[in-house]
């Protein structure tokens, strides 16, 4: 597959999930978590998806209420305890 058929492809689902960043930075305005009162499964693996694209044009961070939402998220004991199992700084959420 050509090199430039690649950087199209990813740069067009690059856009297709910063579009969802988008949607979900709306959705948590005003709320603590994605799914009712109390955080959930859902929570965690929104997590570890914003961690996987902080490399992005417009990483998960650069969103007003998704950033506040995620180090919120990164304070927590199981979130802290697998990232440093996994090796993975949190630096950028503090």
């Amino acid at each position: 597959m050509p090199i430039s058929l690649v950087r199209g492809i990813a740069e067009a689902q690059e856009l297709r999930i910063t579009d969802m960043f988008r949607l979900l930075d709306c959705e948590l305005d005003n709320k603590d978590f994605l799914v009712g009162n109390s955080i959930s499964a859902c929570d965690y693996f929104l997590f570890m998806l914003a961690v996987w694209a902080d490399e992005f044009k417009s990483p998960p961070l650069s969103f007003h209420h998704l950033s506040k939402y995620l180090r919120k998220l990164a304070q927590r004991d199981a979130i802290i305890k697998v990232c440093q199992q996994e090796n993975l700084s949190l630096v950028n959420y503090q």
